[in-house]
């Protein structure tokens, strides 16, 4: 299981909630990601899924540049999933 934060600003207790809130999206439709995304990764967003793809870091990133620093979460869609964290990416210009 990957998860990504995109919310830097954010503190870590709240950070810790929107992972466990889109975790928890994530455990009860597992059997239906499973059909359709299998070995894939899912960005979660709000209980729902906002893309997907077979690389976790070109999703990560395409989350980024869509969402900004809007929360979102990303998944591998498997039976044994591997954990992973992702940081927002540098806005510094």
């Amino acid at each position: 299981m990957a998860i990504a934060i995109a919310a830097k600003a954010k503190s870590k207790r709240e950070q810790n909630l929107t992972v466990l809130t889109e975790e928890s999206f994530f455990r009860r439709q597992l059997k239906s990601l499973l059909r359709r995304y299998p070995n894939q990764f899912v960005a979660l967003s709000g209980g729902r899924v906002i893309g997907h793809g077979s690389d976790d870091e070109t999703l990560a990133q395409r989350m980024f540049t869509k969402l900004g620093h809007s929360d979102f979460a990303i998944f591998l869609v498997s039976e044994k999933p591997e954990v992973q964290e992702f940081s927002g990416p540098d806005l510094a210009v």
